[in-house]
C-alpha cells in the first residue's frame, strides 16, 4: 500500500523526552574573530552530551575535519564561532552523539534558535532545494501540521504554546532516534537521513488527525519509531526445521490428565544444546477443548529454569499439539506478526517432534507458557495496597476455570480470571481497575483522552492486537485466551497473543472460514471504541503498516512448510490429513499438507484484500 506525500512526508517517527521551551536567541556578529552563533538542542534527554558542529561538507556527520565545532552543556545550550566572512544563512550546524547504533544525530541551519527534529527536516528539505532558501524548507512541514506561515520551526519559543505540537514533536524525536539507530544497524551511509525522513513524515501523515493535523491522542514514539525502523530495516520471521526431544517419564508412566504432574525426564537432539543431557521435568496434560483429541498437548516444568533450543531460561514451557490445525503453523503466524508489530511480548516458539516414553508422537510447537515473569509478562514489582493492587495478568475466559474470577460490568459482562498470584481480597482490587476502565469506556466522555478510556487503556497495545486478531478472523478472541495485564500501576496492556489454531478460515459455523467480512471489530470493547473517529484512524493507519507486511508473512508461512516438510510427513503417517475434519466444527480439510498451507495462503491474501478495502486511507492506492 501506497501514500502519494511529498518527499519528507514519506516516513514515521518516535520522541520520547521532555521538551524544555524556553526562548532562544541567534547572533551574528562581524569582526576580527568570526562570527557566533548559538541555539539550544531540544530537548535535553540526559543521554550524554552532544557535539555541534559547522558541517562543511553537508554529510550530516561531525568529520575530523570539521574543527569548528563546540560541546554542547547539560541543558542543550550551544555557542560556536564560525570562520570570518562566513554567513549563518548558507551554514549548515549538525549536533551528534554516540556512535556505531547508537550514533544520535540532529541539525539544522545555523541561523535557528533551537535545534530539534523539526530543524533537522527543514534542513534536509533544504538540501534537497538550496536556492529556494530555509524558509521555502519550512512549507511542507507547516502544511502538514496545518500551522501558519508565521510559525517558525527553528524556534522552539515560537510554538511552546502549542501543546499538541509538542506532544507531536515528543514522538517523532523518538521516531527519528529509532530510524537512526536502524540505519547503523543496516550500515547505511549519510544518503539514508533522506530516506529516514521520508519514512518519518510518510508514517506521522497516516496518524495525524485530519482536521486538527495533530498526532491521534493514542499514538506515541512507540508505533511511530517502530514503523520508521522497520522501514529502514525490516525484520523478519524465521522457522527451523524440527529437532528430536525425548521425554521419559519415570516408570513410563502414563499422563492422564490435567492436573497430575508425572515426573520424568528431557532430552533434546540438538548440537550445542544443554539438554543433550538429561533435564529433570514434571510433565501433565494441558488445553481445554484440545486436551480431548487424539493427539495430546503438554505442559513441563523442569526442574530449574533452563534454556532451551536458544529461547529465554525458565521453568514453564507448553507443547503444543496443533492437532486442529493442519498446517501446524497458525499459531507461529500469529508470533510472527505480533514481532512485526513490536509487541512488548510475544511467546517465542521452536517446532520439535516428540519422542515419548520411546514412541514417536509427531511434530509439536515448543513455546514460552504465559506466566508473569520478567523474562515473560512483566507485572512490574509494586505491592498491593489497600487502593491499588499494583501489577497482575488476567484471562478472558468465560470458561471461568481458576480460583479467582470476576465479570465486567454490563452490558458486556466481560468474563475476568486471574492468573497471577492473588486472594479475594487482590481480586476485589483488579476488578475495581477494570470496572474504572469500563466506566471511563461507556462514558459521556470517553472520547476524552484525559479522562476517558485512554487514561486506563494503552491504546496502542490494543490497535495491534485487535488487528492481528481480525487479520486471522480469530475465533476465540474476548472469548478465551484473551490476555489482558498491567504493569504497576500503569495502563491496562491487551496480550500477549495465544491461540490461533482455530483461525485463518480453520473453522465453519455460520460462514466465519470466509475471509470476508468483520469478526473481532464487533467483539467485546471494541464496538464502543470504534465509536470514537480517532480510534478508527488509529487502526486504519496502523493497517497500512501490517497490510505492507502481509507479502512477507506469506513468504513465511511457504518457508515454514518447507522446514517442516519431511517432519509432517512423519507426523501425518500417524495423525489424520483427510478429509475427516479433526473437529466438529473444522472446515472440509484439503487432504494434503500441501493443500492446507495453499488453503491459508490463499485465505490469508483475501482476507488482507479485504480488510484493505475497508481501511483505505485518501491518498492511498492498492497494495
Amino acid at each position: 500500500m501506497t501514500s502519494k506525500v511529498h518527499p519528507l512526508q514519506g516516513a514515521h517517527a518516535l520522541l520520547a523526552i521532555a521538551f524544555s521551551l524556553a526562548a532562544m536567541s541567534l547572533t551574528g556578529c562581524g569582526g576580527g574573530s568570526g562570527v557566533e552563533v548559538q541555539g539550544r538542542i531540544l530537548p535535553t534527554d540526559g543521554d550524554g552530551p552532544w557535539t555541534v558542529c559547522a558541517d562543511a561538507n553537508r554529510d550530516f556527520a561531525c568529520n575530523d575535519d570539521e574543527v569548528v565545532r563546540a560541546q554542547a552543556d547539560v541543558s542543550g545550550h550551544y555557542r560556536l564561532t564560525l570562520p570570518r566572512r562566513s554567513s549563518p544563512d548558507d551554514t549548515l550546524l549538525v549536533a551528534e552523539r554516540g556512535e556505531g547504533t547508537q550514533r544520535s544525530w540532529l541539525a539544522a541551519p545555523a541561523t535557528a534558535a533551537s535545534m530539534s527534529v523539526f530543524s533537522t527536516l527543514v534542513a534536509l528539505q533544504w538540501q534537497i532545494s538550496p536556492d529556494e532558501g530555509v524558509d521555502a524548507a519550512q512549507r511542507p512541514l507547516r502544511e502538514l501540521f496545518g500551522l501558519d506561515e508565521h510559525v517558525d520551526l527553528l524556534d522552539a519559543a515560537n510554538w511552546s504554546d502549542d501543546a499538541a505540537l509538542q506532544t507531536t514533536a515528543r514522538a517523532l524525536h523518538g521516531a527519528w532516534q529509532a530510524g537512526n539507530a536502524a540505519l547503523a544497524r543496516r550500515g547505511a551511509d549519510g544518503e539514508g537521513a533522506l530516506a529516514l525522513a521520508a519514512a518519518l513524515m510518510g508514517t506521522t501523515a497516516r496518524y495525524l488527525d485530519p482536521e486538527r493535523h495533530r498526532l491521534l491522542p493514542g499514538v506515541t514514539a512507540r508505533t511511530l519509531g517502530w514503523e520508521v525502523a522497520q522501514t529502514l530495516d525490516p525484520s523478519s520471521c524465521t522457522t527451523a526445521s524440527p529437532v528430536v526431544m525425548e521425554i521419559d517419564t519415570d516408570d513410563a508412566a502414563p499422563i492422564l490428565t490435567k492436573t497430575d504432574y508425572v515426573k520424568g525426564r528431557l532430552r533434546i537432539e540438538a548440537p550445542g544444546e544443554a539438554a543433550a543431557e538429561a533435564l529433570p521435568l514434571s510433565i501433565r496434560g494441558r488445553g481445554n477443548a484440545t486436551w480431548a483429541l487424539p493427539k495430546k498437548p503438554y505442559r513441563i516444568k523442569l526442574g530449574q529454569a533452563s534454556s532451551l533450543l536458544g529461547l529465554p531460561a525458565e521453568r514453564d514451557w507448553a507443547l503444543l499439539a496443533n492437532y486442529l490445525d493442519k498446517t501446524m503453523l497458525r499459531n507461529a503466524l500469529a508470533f510472527c506478526m505480533g514481532r512485526q508489530l513490536g509487541m512488548d511480548y510475544t511467546p517465542a516458539s521452536r517446532f520439535v517432534e516428540l519422542r515419548l516414553n520411546g514412541q514417536y508422537r509427531g511434530v509439536y510447537e515448543l513455546t514460552e507458557h504465559i506466566k508473569v515473569g520478567p523474562q515473560r509478562v512483566d507485572i512490574g514489582t509494586s505491592a498491593a495496597t489497600a487502593d491499588d493492587p499494583g501489577g497482575f495478568l488476567l484471562e478472558i475466559d468465560a470458561r471461568l476455570d481458576e480460583d479467582y474470577w470476576f465479570y465486567g460490568r454490563e452490558p458486556l459482562n466481560m468474563p475476568y480470571t486471574v492468573k497471577s498470584d492473588t486472594d479475594a481480597a487482590q481480586t476485589a482490587r483488579i476488578a475495581a481497575v477494570i470496572d474504572d476502565f469500563e466506566q471511563r469506556l461507556f462514558g459521556a466522555d470517553f472520547t476524552d483522552p484525559a479522562t476517558g478510556y485512554a487514561a486506563r487503556l494503552d491504546v496502542e497495545a490494543l490497535v495491534d492486537y485487535y488487528l492481528i486478531n481480525e487479520l486471522m478472523r480469530n475465533n476465540d478472541v474476548f472469548f478465551s485466551s484473551t490476555f489482558v495485564h498491567r504493569k504497576d500501576q500503569g495502563k491496562l496492556v491487551f496480550g500477549p497473543l495465544w491461540d490461533f489454531d482455530l483461525a485463518a478460515g480453520n473453522i465453519n459455523p455460520e460462514g466465519h472460514e470466509s475471509p470476508g467480512g468483520w469478526w473481532a471489530h464487533d467483539l467485546g470493547y471494541m464496538s464502543q471504541l470504534f465509536k470514537d473517529p480517532g480510534f478508527a484512524r488509529q487502526v486504519a493507519a496502523r493497517w497500512q503498516f501490517l497490510g505492507s507486511r502481509v507479502p512477507a508473512l506469506l513468504a513465511f508461512v511457504h518457508d515454514s512448510a518447507a522446514a517442516l516438510d519431511a517432519a509432517q510427513t512423519r507426523n501425518y503417517a500417524i495423525w489424520n490429513i483427510g478429509e475427516e475434519p479433526g473437529w466438529p466444527h473444522n472446515r472440509t480439510l484439503a487432504g494434503s499438507y500441501a493443500g492446507e498451507v495453499a488453503y491459508l495462503s490463499d485465505w490469508l491474501e483475501q482476507r488482507a484484500a479485504w480488510l484493505d478495502a475497508q481501511w483505505a486511507l485518501p491518498g492511498d492506492t492498492a497494495r
